[in-house]
């Protein structure tokens, strides 16, 4: 008996993936295979990923899957910890497919949002056949769980889950074979998940209109690069100025890295050092401005779309320029009228 576990999400917006079932079948069993189907699979050194037809996206990250089947028994920090783990990958892997649709398609079905652990549901197979799952109650993912598993009347009979299946959008193969090819680069540093994993959080409250929430998480993620690249060019500025001395020993490295060395000097260095270019320069001052406003003078100088806007373009640079990917984003609003 082997029994594999994996976790997984929806995205908001119901969609077929590959194609559309030709018809609904009648039978509980029947229904449930088709739903359950299979039809994108990546399995590497890192992950293994599946998409199913209902448009169920179960992934299995296999270092952390190590980590937690290596514990007998496990604190509540510990299922804590990894869920937060595991939700920064699926995060990520939903921004590179929303990514790969704009890409590919110049389409913007997916209206992107933060996956949390209310999305989120683990998903267990015995010998390759589904074995149980949980129920994720509080989030519209349960919606479509419970489609799945052909709870007709909690959507009035089967008139409604035809209209459920005509609204459904088709997603091609090609939409989720790019995107893992991004997350498998992706997945070799654990950095670069955390900083796509930030960029949908701050795509997810600019598109409510939380824009200071979302200059905010912009901002985490052109710092954090900043100083990586930053921490690159110390490194190439150092050399051995005698057996005994380093040019940049331990005390100059915290000096240049610390609290006395703000971010303005940093970006100022780095666009001289032709780390980042002029514009990106700029563009990054603005957003260190606007950031400032809303920390030391929150709610007294409101922040507009057009500058939330302007931030997620330059942490989508950052991001690509420290990843080597390219990054389509969708910054269109998503509020409804009052």
């Amino acid at each position: 008996m082997s029994i594999v576990k994996f976790t997984a999400f929806y995205p908001s917006r119901p969609y077929f993936a590959d194609r559309k079932p030709t018809s609904i079948p009648k039978s509980t069993t029947d229904f449930f295979k088709k739903m359950d189907k299979v039809v994108f699979s990546n399995d590497n050194d890192s992950f293994l990923l599946r998409v199913c037809r209902d448009g169920r996206i179960i992934v299995r990250i296999k270092s952390l899957e190590k980590d937690i089947e290596g514990k007998n028994t496990r604190s509540i920090e510990q299922n804590v910890k990894h869920w937060s783990q595991y939700l920064e990958y699926l995060n990520s892997i939903y921004l590179l497919i929303d990514s790969a649709m704009l890409e590919l398609d110049n389409n913007a079905y997916f209206n992107i949002h933060e996956i949390t652990r209310r999305d989120a549901f683990r998903v267990s197979y015995k010998n390759g056949e589904w074995n149980g799952e949980q129920m994720a109650d509080e989030s519209l993912a349960s919606r479509f769980q419970r489609t799945r598993l052909f709870k007709e009347s909690i959507y009035g009979g089967a008139w409604a889950l035809e209209m459920d299946f005509d609204q459904r959008q088709t997603v091609p193969i090609k939409i989720f074979d790019h995107a893992c090819q991004n997350f498998y680069k992706c997945s070799k540093q654990a950095i670069i998940i955390k900083y796509l994993s930030r960029l949908t959080k701050s795509i997810s409250e600019y598109k409510v209109g939380s824009y200071e929430n979302s200059i905010i998480f912009s901002w985490f993620i052109i710092e954090s690069i900043m100083n990586d690249f930053w921490d690159k060019v110390l490194a190439e500025k150092d050399r051995q100025i005698s057996p005994t001395e380093k040019r940049i020993n331990k005390d100059r490295k915290k000096f240049l890295t610390g609290r006395e060395f703000p971010s303005s000097v940093v970006s100022n260095l780095l666009e001289l050092e032709g780390e980042i270019d002029y514009e990106e320069f700029k563009e990054i001052n603005n957003v260190r401005g606007h950031r400032n406003d809303i920390v030391h003078s929150i709610g007294k100088k409101p922040i507009t779309v057009k500058e939330a806007r302007a931030a997620l373009n330059i942490a989508r640079k950052m991001i690509e320029k420290r990843s080597g990917i390219d990054l389509h984003i969708n910054d269109g609003y998503h509020v409804f009228g009052l």
